[in-house]
């Protein structure tokens, strides 16, 4: 599966793709179960402040420069509100 057939399977009808976790997920499991996981999923926005807290926690050495988009998916998860990151 190339790029654009991934994005044409998985977009959502507002036009957001899933985070990679579970896109992954859904890419792993039977075809049939692949849209309830995509539906399960709730999609949190890419904000300025998420991505300047993201910066912060890689500068600051919080989290390595290697695990880049897990600085990510924090700082996502902590200016959204979400109370738990499980991974």
């Amino acid at each position: 599966m190339d790029t654009s057939q991934w994005c044409r399977f998985f977009s959502r009808e507002d036009g957001r793709l899933p985070d990679a976790a579970p896109s992954r997920e859904a890419i792993a499991a039977p075809p049939g179960d692949r849209l309830a996981i995509l539906d399960a999923t709730t999609l949190l926005e890419i904000t300025a402040d998420a991505t300047a807290l993201s910066q912060l926690f890689l500068e600051g050495g919080v989290v390595p420069r290697a695990a880049a988009n897990d600085a990510m998916h924090i700082a996502i998860a902590t200016v959204s509100g979400v109370d738990f990151l499980v991974t």
